[in-house]
């Protein structure tokens, strides 16, 4: 299976500047944006707080995972045989 790396991005205005990016699924504290490699489609919660404590609460980022296209194979041989 071809896996790629998703970047995640979050978009943040108001508050009080200065924020903490909190991610889920063991990412922990990060930046605004994070790499993901997903197997399967994933959400990945994340919760921002401002310099004064003040939190979002949990908000959603998902990465989706399309199945890979199905591939037949067809071979044909050639024979000349020449006498």
């Amino acid at each position: 299976m071809l896996r790629r790396t998703t970047v995640l991005t979050t978009n943040t205005s108001g508050g009080n500047g200065n924020f903490t990016y909190t991610w889920g699924k063991g990412i922990g504290v990060s930046s605004r944006s994070i790499n993901v490699m997903p197997t399967a489609t994933t959400t990945y919660p994340v919760t921002v707080t401002d310099n004064c404590g003040y939190s979002t609460g949990n908000r959603f980022c998902e990465s989706v995972v399309n199945p890979a296209p199905a591939v037949q194979l067809l071979l044909t041989y050639k024979t000349d045989v020449s006498l």
